[in-house]
């Protein structure tokens, strides 16, 4: 093999090699989050959770990009009741999206330390007032 048999292969093969890559890894990540997202369900059906509950789990604070584990998880996974996960998911839910980016690292840590779901909802509820009170425009005369 020459150099030019070389640079010919790095001009053409490397980047559909770089290309292959990354279609393989997107994939398995798919198909991990899939998995948890299955385990999660079952773990909820099991705890005898109904399908409303199991909707807003899931859907409440989802890592946008899979570096922080989700409110919903979290609380599930450390054993909060329903009323509970009801409560504090519909408090996260009513917070703006830049607000719950900021805040979910919190919550989870929260989740983890074993606060109860009434603080965990004070805390959500508080953020969401105090970035509510910063956006308001001061009223004309």
């Amino acid at each position: 093999m020459n150099t030019g048999d070389i640079a010919l292969f790095l001009i053409f093969g490397g980047p559909m090699l770089i290309t292959i890559v990354y279609f393989l890894t997107d994939s398995w990540k798919k198909t991990r989050i899939a998995e948890q997202n299955a385990v999660l369900k079952k773990v909820m059906i099991d705890r005898g959770f109904n399908a409303d509950e199991i909707v807003k789990v899931l859907e409440a604070g989802m890592p946008l990009d899979g570096t922080s584990q989700d409110v919903g998880s979290a609380l599930v996974d450390h054993g909060y009741g329903s009323d509970d996960i009801t409560a504090v998911t519909n408090s996260y839910d009513r917070c703006p999206q830049s607000l719950k980016d900021g805040i979910r690292s919190s919550i989870v840590k929260m989740i983890e330390g074993g606060y109860k779901g009434r603080k965990i909802v004070a805390y959500i509820d508080s953020r969401c007032a105090a970035a509510a009170k910063q956006y308001q425009q001061p009223a004309h005369a």
